[in-house]
């Protein structure tokens, strides 16, 4: 099954400049058109609640509440929200958090492409 990104509105929520432009130029090579980039979880909100994108990728450290508070923030809005949360590290205890909270995908850093 092949996605077409272009129409798709994604938020990447990850606090590191590097990562975040990386991969927002990633998802730019397969057409990806609507791209945000969000510094913090309290903007991710704010511009998810404004655009109401497609899919999120969501940094489990990004702040203070991290990924899995924004998450639950955001699943609260719209309880369908496609999540992809991205750690830093492998720690059991987030992942079963994550996986309670119902995301759809997990990523762990590093990755390549």
């Amino acid at each position: 099954m092949s996605v077409k990104f272009e129409n798709l509105k994604i938020l990447i929520a990850e606090n590191v400049d590097r990562l975040g432009d990386l991969m927002e130029t990633v998802l730019q090579s397969v057409n990806a058109q609507q791209i945000f980039v969000a510094r913090s979880s309290d903007h991710a909100l704010v511009v998810y609640q404004m655009h109401k994108h497609d899919l999120l990728i969501v940094d489990l450290d990004i702040n203070t509440d991290g990924g899995i508070g924004l998450t639950q923030e955001i699943r609260a809005e719209t309880p369908g929200a496609p999540v992809i949360l991205m750690a830093s590290y492998a720690n059991e205890n987030a992942i079963e958090k994550a996986k309670d909270i119902g995301i759809n995908d997990l990523l762990i850093k590093p990755f390549s492409f």
